[in-house]
């Protein structure tokens, strides 16, 4: 009876399977799945891309598209850096170039401390230990010039030590103290020499680069004018010409004399005579330092004449500047009275047609009457 009732049902199902539309097929399917054993897989869904794939992606894609510099590239760029270098260095140079004011307050102190005779000054106070009246004010004047001058940081301290130097040793020759003076005076005579010196390689470095303008130029001018009017030019030329005598000192008084002349600003008037004059006595410097008479002699002269020519046309250029400050003030004060009388005109005038129009009307009233 089992067996009956199973073998029914089978004939239903085969029957059901066959009026259906998808039955062949799926019975197909399921028979070929049945006979390999292994399942069919499902469609796969297609990929949807993310955020950080397509970042990944960008940053792939720029690098590719950034090529690698070429050699003319790297060169360009080698040459903007080296011209921004420059441009720095140049602007720190300039702001902390030297002025014509600084090299010239330098120079003249120097000029003056070479001049003050520390040598001829020490040795007779140790080889004859005899103090004179004026050498305590001598010595006091010397360290008043170094402490008016804005010494450059290389020269500053050394500065400081000799006014100190020269400052006690005034003080000793003022109380005609001659134990304290000698060696005093020794010490102060070794370091100036030595700061005579320093500075002297200071100014050449500084007169060598390009010195920035300042106020002062005619005070430059005239102390340049003054010093150089009493060198001595007109010694040196009469005694290598009469006597044919070259001292030992000739060289270095003609030395600092061009020196001096190098850290002027000269006006335009004066430029070409003064560095034609400053040649002039390199020349002769370096003829008498060579001890050769002829051509020192000649050199001599030239400098000398050309000394009195160039004097004379800066004090010209000096007094026209000094008449044109003057001529500046006085139309400052002919304007201001100028505008005073316009105004007392005005007062005046306006006064005056008051009083004619107060006469008019009297009369033509009289004359109505």
């Amino acid at each position: 009876m089992k067996r009956i009732i199973v073998v029914m049902a089978g004939l239903l199902l085969l029957a059901a399977l066959a009026f259906s539309p998808s039955g062949p097929a799926l019975f197909a399917a399921q028979s070929n799945q049945q006979a390999s054993g292994t399942p069919t897989p499902a469609p796969e869904a297609e990929a949807t891309a993310t955020p950080v794939a397509e970042e990944d992606a960008a940053a792939a894609a720029a690098d590719e598209s950034e090529a690698e510099p070429t050699l003319a590239d790297l060169s360009a760029r080698i040459e903007t850096l080296e011209a921004t270098v420059a441009e720095l260095h140049a602007a720190h140079e300039a702001a902390h170039a030297a002025t014509y004011d600084d090299v010239n307050s330098v120079n003249v102190a120097i000029y003056l401390l070479d001049a003050a005779g520390m040598h001829e000054l020490e040795t007779r106070l140790v080889s004859e230990g005899e103090i004179l009246p004026g050498d305590s004010g001598q010595v006091g004047q010397i360290a008043r010039v170094l402490s008016t001058v804005a010494w450059p940081e290389e020269l500053a301290a050394d500065a400081t030590a000799l006014q100190e130097m020269l400052a006690n040793l005034s003080a000793a020759l003022a109380d005609d103290d001659l134990e304290t003076v000698q060696p005093l005076s020794t010490e102060a005579h070794v370091a100036y020499h030595v700061f005579s010196h320093n500075a002297q390689m200071w100014i050449a470095e500084a007169s060598a680069a390009e010195m920035a303008a300042a106020p002062g130029q005619s005070n430059r001018v005239n102390t340049a004018l003054y010093l150089l009017d009493g060198a001595g030019l007109h010694g040196i030329a009469e005694r290598l010409s009469e006597d044919e005598e070259i001292l030992p000192g000739d060289s270095g008084q003609v030395g600092q004399v061009a020196r001096l002349l190098s850290t002027v600003d000269w006006p335009e008037e004066l430029t070409a005579d003064a560095a034609a004059l400053h040649e002039t006595l390199v020349d002769l410097a370096a003829a008498l330092a060579d001890d050769d008479l002829e051509t020192a002699t000649a050199l001599a002269d030239a400098a000398h004449d050309a000394q009195h020519d160039f004097s004379h046309a800066a004090q010209a250029w000096l007094s026209a500047g000094a008449m044109d400050a003057h001529h500046d003030d006085m139309s400052h004060d002919d304007m201001d009275h100028s505008d005073m009388d316009h105004e007392d005109t005005d007062h005046g005038d306006m006064d005056h047609s008051d009083t004619e129009n107060q006469d008019e009307a009297p009369a033509e009233h009289t004359h109505d009457g």
